[in-house]
């Protein structure tokens, strides 16, 4: 069990094959042009190399290629290299170095008054704001995003702002908003008729599915991600697929499929340092009944009190989903230490960093009963009598799909999404998200994956 089939390791093998015959073209058009002296073919060449590269995973020479093309350029081309940089430097886990070129181009646009370049900026400074304590003013650029596209035809741009309001949505557990975006984007993928869109109007579609417990739908658009991301030549095609697939066989109990995507998970995670994939690969042997497994990998992974674990875009995520592996292997010292982390972001949705998946709500609310008592029922060492602070639920282990057509937290999220609500932080916010259970409850549960890239976006 968890070993990865033949079917799976040479369409795996194909799409790499793929991805690295891309990258040795644009590497050979950059430096045919670079001989030559034309910084116009550089830079395009380099965007197009930075294009390939997979959301989460080292960016090897990417910068490299970017950065001495931006060097060269002047006006907005060098604009456009520095959001290119910033994505790069973000997409591979180092928004510290991101921050700077995304204000560059954001300043640039600005003072050129020239929209598509500013829904680019725009989405690059929303990349270096992805922290889990960024929230606020994460909703703020999304909001002045979507206002930036609203009298915008180009697709890309639009894209975009569908895509990040869609992801806040998620996070501030608005549905209607979450909805509306899917249905914008379902629209934009229709007019334009492009396999890019097309992917990624399915894939956030499949997310909704498996949120919804619809596994025709999920099925559905996972088979539309395959072949509009081969169309579209997108990096992270398979990544998707597999994100969609592991929540289709977790919702259907297949615990063979569960094992396979565990072991993808986990050789991916593992290979490519990918901290929150890792985690996911955890959770998938938990469902697949593999407690000693996900075990090791949440000993591995967590460390001394999740100290490790930088507080970048997936923080969240990660300490979110190894709270649950904790829980459900009787791992009592470190459910505590997760939870305790949590407490500050009770009433969030939590999203991956791709915002492709939607992956649980952080509780204080009564919802979470199912987490103390499970707790109880496997005796991880919690003194006798000790009250679980309400604080501390998180909604965890839930297959169970969203039921009933609204969501308790429409009215009171939608002030929130549109960056105009209390910080997530404050006591406000709690008890907002506390007066009553999300609609979601315990079934807001989605298994991610490793993919959705965020500038493709985001």
């Amino acid at each position: 069990m968890g070993r990865v089939g033949p079917g799976l390791a040479r369409e795996a093998g194909s799409a790499g094959d793929a991805t690295s015959a891309a990258r040795a073209g644009y590497a050979r058009a950059y430096d045919k042009a670079r001989a030559a002296g034309d910084i116009e073919a550089m830079t395009e060449a380099a965007l197009g190399l930075a294009a390939t590269q997979t959301f989460g995973t080292f960016p090897g020479r990417v910068p490299a290629f970017l950065h001495e093309a931006y060097s060269l350029a002047r006006g907005e081309q060098r604009a456009r290299l520095a959001v290119a940089l910033a994505r790069a430097w973000a997409y591979g886990y180092d928004p510290a170095r991101a921050a700077g070129f995304a204000a560059e181009a954001l300043a640039y646009a600005e003072a050129h008054d020239d929209p598509p370049l500013l829904a680019a900026a725009l989405d690059a400074q929303l990349l270096v704001h992805w922290g889990p304590d960024d929230l606020e003013e994460r909703l703020s650029i999304a909001a002045r995003l979507e206002d930036t596209v609203a009298h915008v035809a180009d697709a890309e741009s639009r894209m975009s702002a569908h895509l990040w309001r869609l992801t806040t949505a998620l996070e501030c557990l608005d549905l209607s908003a979450v909805r509306r975006q899917l249905r914008a984007l379902d629209l934009l993928a229709a007019e334009t008729g492009a396999a890019r869109v097309r992917f990624f109007a399915a894939s956030r579609r499949g997310m909704y599915a498996l949120l919804t417990g619809d596994l025709d739908a999920a099925e559905e658009a996972r088979r539309e991600v395959a072949s509009a991301g081969a169309e579209a030549g997108e990096a992270d095609t398979l990544l998707i697929g597999h994100m969609l697939a592991a929540g289709i066989a977790r919702q259907a109990g297949d615990l063979g499929a569960l094992a396979g995507e565990a072991a993808i998970y986990e050789e991916f995670g593992v290979r490519e340092a990918v901290t929150w994939v890792a985690a996911e690969a955890a959770l998938l042997w938990v469902a697949a009944g593999e407690l000693d497994r996900a075990r090791g990998l949440l000993h591995q992974l967590a460390g001394d009190g999740f100290s490790g674990i930088a507080r970048d875009l997936d923080w969240l995520l990660t300490v979110a989903t190894l709270a649950e592996v904790a829980v459900a292997t009787g791992t009592g010292a470190l459910a505590e230490a997760a939870l305790d982390l949590l407490m500050p972001y009770a009433g969030r949705g939590v999203v991956n960093g791709g915002g492709a998946a939607f992956a649980g709500v952080v509780s204080d609310n009564l919802s979470g009963q199912r987490v103390a008592l499970h707790w109880r029922r496997r005796a991880v060492g919690r003194p006798r009598g000790r009250r679980v602070p309400p604080a501390w639920r998180l909604v965890v282990a839930a297959p169970t799909p969203v039921s009933g057509p609204g969501t308790a937290t429409e009215g009171g999220a939608r002030e929130r999404s549109a960056g105009r609500g209390p910080s997530h932080g404050d006591a406000a916010t709690r008890r907002a998200a506390s007066g009553r259970p999300p609609a979601a409850g315990p079934g807001w549960h989605l298994v991610g994956g490793p993919g959705g890239r965020v500038h493709r976006h985001p």
